[in-house]
């Protein structure tokens, strides 16, 4: 089938848009920053109807300066965060702002109460603690939403392709790939959890459909396609978790590989053939891939990121390309393990596993050590969490290893990061020179779903990203993993003084 398919992504920070052609040749691509009100800690909003009004803008921006492809365009899907919250009234429009993964925490007391009264049923059926279905008893406890007009809470890619609908509601349908923090899932099968659901106090009509992927959803709406430029009544596909879009658009589908996203949030994946429930360590998280057989095991630091950025900006007084060179010129002459020297990036509280009360810090400092070894210990620091995922995986499917690991993201700008994560594991590296794009992920998944290609496999096997080769050292493998040892009694000796901290409100 020959035609164009177009690929949104609404990420924390940024809305990007993607079209490609047949051969998966990126023909045009428009971003615009999306903007989050944080007036104090722990409040986050992005207001709906803005984001919906950017995808417009930039999908009549890719009209304009590709209008020939435009016209022949065959299919369009979308990808998002997946871990946040926004309600619909019937006609599709929002209730509520969307309430962004765990930069928004005031759904936590309702969170706790679910702990203490589902506990290890409810970790259980999701793999992971939830954010969505907290939200909701948040909203009707509080008044936060006007409870009796809510239709359904989507996904946050359902949402943006419901309101590009002819018929929004049932546009908003998902996939199982960003079922993981709803809450009230079988992850492993695909499906809502009915008995859950019920013990959890929901009606199940507050939840979207959840559809294979490849579905068709909808179409593009004659008023959309007028204010747009493109073509009324495209298919519309089921939406996917931007995090697994961009897993997609590196075509990360065998297992054995390694996914290293160290952008607002520093994500680690690993790519495996089963679904993963980390009961026993509630530090890995599943991810259901697009492909039945295809399964992805997550750990991410909250504000990772952020984090990064706020060193450099302390060490070096500025977080532009020129202070990171420069840092990591003086922590690329510290050796592996800094001496003992250890930082803790947990500044946002620790999400993998769930430990609101997780501080941040630096630990070993001797009189030896001056800004290079502190900046060692951030970039490893942000990075020894991959050995623990790696050892946990190990754990459970003990003939399961890593092959390589691949980086991109913000973080993969640095070689010296990139080369501690290769370090870490013991294996070869690669460094995307160009970032993996979720919503290329998105293009190649709404093209499977017409025709275009044969399976995801097949799409995701045109993808050819330039990448640099980042060779690994045995011997910092083996001083990354007796640090990495002693960096766990260091946590768990910290446990009881972050608890005393939270108790204490500081």
């Amino acid at each position: 089938m020959s035609g164009t398919f177009l690929g949104i992504d609404v990420g924390t920070s940024l809305i990007k848009l993607a079209l490609i052609d047949e051969t998966a040749n990126c023909l045009a691509e428009a971003e615009r920053p999306l903007a989050t009100h944080m007036p104090r800690s722990g409040v986050a909003e992005q207001d709906g109807a803005a984001i919906v009004t950017t995808v417009a803008e930039l999908m009549s921006e890719l009209s304009s300066r590709q209008p020939d492809a435009i016209r022949r365009l065959a299919a369009i899907s979308a990808s998002g965060q997946s871990a946040g919250a926004i309600a619909v009234d019937r006609d599709g429009k929002p209730l509520t702002p969307w309430y962004p993964s765990a930069l928004d925490t005031r759904f936590r007391p309702q969170l706790d109460a679910l702990r203490q009264r589902l506990g290890p049923r409810l970790f259980r059926a999701n793999g992971a603690w939830p954010y969505t279905v907290p939200r909701l008893l948040w909203w009707r406890e509080t008044g936060v939403a006007d409870w009796s007009r809510v239709a359904s809470v989507p996904s946050l890619a359902g949402f943006v392709l419901g309101s590009l609908a002819d018929d929004p509601l049932p546009a908003m349908a998902m996939d199982a790939s960003a079922l993981t923090w709803y809450g009230a899932a079988d992850l492993e099968r695909r499906r809502w959890d009915d008995e859950l659901v019920e013990l959890i106090g929901l009606d199940r009509c507050h939840l979207p459909r959840i559809v294979p992927s490849g579905t068709v959803v909808g179409r593009l709406s004659p008023a959309v396609a007028a204010t747009t430029g493109l073509p009324a009544g495209v298919p519309l596909v089921v939406g996917l978790g931007d995090t697994v879009a961009s897993l997609v658009g590196a075509n990360v589908l065998e297992p054995g590989d390694v996914l290293s996203v160290n952008g607002s949030f520093t994500n680690y994946l690993v790519c495996l053939d089963r679904c993963l429930n980390d009961a026993a360590h509630e530090m890995v998280q599943p991810l259901a891939s697009p492909l039945p057989d295809v399964w992805y095991a997550l750990l991410y630091i909250g504000g990772g990121g952020f984090v990064h950025r706020q060193m450099a900006e302390s060490l070096a007084g500025a977080a532009d390309a020129a202070a990171y060179a420069r840092l990591d010129a003086e922590a690329a002459a510290e050796p592996p393990g800094c001496g003992g020297l250890t930082f803790l990036p947990y500044c946002l509280g620790r999400f993998c596993p769930p430990e609101p009360g997780a501080r941040g810090g630096f630990h070993g400092l001797a009189m030896g050590h001056g800004r290079g070894a502190l900046w060692r210990a951030v970039v490893e620091g942000l990075t020894y969490d991959l050995i623990d995922m790696v050892d946990i995986v190990k754990e459970q499917i003990p003939a399961w290893r890593p092959k390589r690991i691949r980086i991109t993201g913000g973080g993969g700008n640095s070689r010296l990061w990139c080369r501690v994560q290769a370090d870490m594991l013991g294996v070869p590296g690669e460094r995307y020179l160009a970032a993996p794009s979720a919503p290329v992920g998105a293009a190649l998944h709404a093209g499977v779903a017409v025709g275009a290609w044969p399976d995801l496999r097949a799409a995701a096997s045109l993808i050819r990203l330039e990448a640099e080769s980042i060779p690994f050292d045995a011997e910092a493998t083996a001083t990354y993993a007796d640090a990495a040892r002693r960096r766990r009694r260091l946590i768990e000796a910290l446990r009881p003084v972050w608890a005393e901290t939270a108790a204490a409100g500081e």
